[in-house]
């Protein structure tokens, strides 16, 4: 089986790629469609791919036929565009994109005061064509905080029994809790 999540940046996708490919005994593609990762060929096993739509789009893929290689597509988007955008700034700040870390209530009031409505209408729409070329969409706060979708999901794939489900716990979530200035 060949399953592409389809998501944008900062939605928990990292995380849901690794934990799907280890329940389901896969190999796992990491934005393959990002060129600073190179090109991967993956071939014909079974496989997961991780993509972000906007790599797609600044690729110049043809997301329709691109979707056609891949028996599922899981959408997956963040309902939070604050927390989205905080954690962008702050991995693009850093360069550390999938490591933990704890921010400052200045700093998260700064990384906010950034927020645009342009910016909050672009996630917007690219949540709209996630939704569209996804055969389910998952959200992140549905996996990681109420846990609802994790169920959609093993009827949707037809799985019997997760044993890897720590890997979604929230204590593994990148960021951590706000550290309390005195």
């Amino acid at each position: 089986m060949k399953i592409l999540i389809l998501a944008h940046p900062r939605s928990g996708s990292t995380t849901l790629g690794n934990w799907l490919s280890k329940e389901l005994n896969y190999t796992f593609f990491d934005e393959p469609n990002n060129l600073k990762n190179g090109i991967q060929i993956w071939g014909d096993n079974n496989y997961v791919v991780k993509d972000l739509y906007n790599h797609l789009v600044s690729n110049n893929i043809d997301i329709e036929e691109y979707k056609s290689g891949f028996d599922y597509v899981i959408g997956l988007y963040r309902m939070n565009v604050k927390d989205i955008w905080i954690s962008m700034q702050h991995a693009n700040k850093t360069k550390r994109h999938h490591s933990q870390y704890k921010l400052s209530n200045a700093e998260i009031e700064e990384y906010e005061k950034s927020i645009t409505e342009n910016l909050t209408e672009g996630i917007t729409k690219e949540r709209e064509k996630i939704i569209e070329y996804s055969n389910i969409v998952l959200v992140y706060e549905k996996i990681y905080e109420t846990k609802e979708d994790i169920e959609r999901l093993k009827n949707f794939l037809n799985i019997e029994n997760f044993k890897y489900l720590d890997m979604l716990d929230n204590k593994n979530r990148y960021r951590r809790e706000t550290l309390k200035l005195i």
